[in-house]
């Protein structure tokens, strides 16, 4: 052979090898889950869904039969998949001409149950949760449950508490869920000094009711009620509760004019409450329309009088 057409067939050998190379390079960094671009979809076959239904899951599919396959849509399919929070793993490919959707299911949650706590019953734990038996398992919904049981032991005085989720495996695509609590030591307070307050007097500040094991500001709940409209002034003080040890209850007085129901001021605190500024055992039992507040000498509110007033 001639050396000139020997040397440009070894470069014509190299250029193609590099193509080749330079396409598998290409192929292998596109995102996991999702096929190349290209081709005419023909079908869509779903597999591994043990509940959830078919037509459920092609409802998320940005891509339809007739229509050329597009990873910018699969993409997005991928992503409305996951949003459902049904799945712990979706796959779409195509295979030939074939659009083929493989999805994990999330466990259901058999039940929940508490580990380890003493000083908080189970109930009320139960209570705070979001994750429920029947209900589809979600590490997201976990780990927001976590935080919500800290919240309780922390309301408590119980800074140092731990939460571990564990999830045992069961049959049928069930879980159980438990919550494996480490309450910790109380932390506690001597003593508490406020400095710079002027519109509040620091026995006003530290006024508190304890009620389901958690201490509520009357304060707090106080500026709470105030923002309702119709609300002039409002005074809460703790009541007796064989139950809950003191129970809230506030004395309201209403703008001229205007007009409040109680179970109005209840909804004003429980919007607060759900919102997780301020615990829900701070929603008040009882709210009490009066003319008029008790105060002192210089004009200051006189819990002290409403409360002898109550006794």
């Amino acid at each position: 052979m001639v050396p000139g057409v020997r040397l440009i067939l070894r470069w014509a050998v190299l250029v193609v090898a590099a193509i080749l190379a330079f396409g598998a390079t290409a192929h292998a960094q596109r995102g996991p889950g999702v096929a190349a671009s290209g081709g005419t979809i023909t079908g869509v076959q779903i597999q591994g869904n043990v509940r959830a239904e078919p037509e459920t899951i092609r409802s998320y599919l940005q891509l339809k039969e007739g229509e050329p396959y597009d990873a910018a849509a699969a993409d997005r399919s991928l992503k409305a998949l996951f949003g459902t929070g049904l799945f712990s793993d979706v796959t779409i490919d195509m295979q030939g001409s074939t659009l083929v959707v493989k999805v994990t299911e999330n466990p259901i949650i058999n039940r929940v149950a508490f580990e380890g706590n003493r000083k908080i019953e189970d109930d009320k734990l139960r209570d705070e949760v979001q994750s429920r038996p029947r209900q589809v398992f979600t590490r997201a919904r976990v780990q927001s449950d976590v935080e919500r049981i800290l919240t309780i032991y922390r309301r408590s005085g119980r800074y140092n508490a731990s939460v571990e989720p564990k999830v045992i495996k069961l049959e049928q695509g069930r879980v159980d869920l438990v919550f494996e609590i480490n309450e910790g030591d109380k932390t506690g307070v001597k003593d508490i000094e406020f400095v710079g307050n002027k519109a509040y007097s620091s026995s006003r500040l530290k006024d508190v009711i304890k009620t389901g094991g958690e201490w509520v500001s009357s304060l707090e709940l106080e500026n709470i009620i105030s923002q309702h409209p119709a609300v002039s002034e409002v005074a809460v003080i703790g009541v007796k509760d064989d139950k809950w040890g003191e129970r809230p209850l506030a004395m309201v007085v209403l703008k001229p004019g205007q007009t409040a129901t109680a179970d109005e001021i209840k909804a004003t605190v429980a919007k607060s409450a759900e919102a997780g500024h301020i615990s829900r055992y701070a929603v008040p039992d009882e709210i009490r329309f009066v003319e008029e507040l008790a105060r002192t000498s210089v004009g200051k509110i006189n819990k002290k009088a409403i409360r002898e007033h109550l006794a």
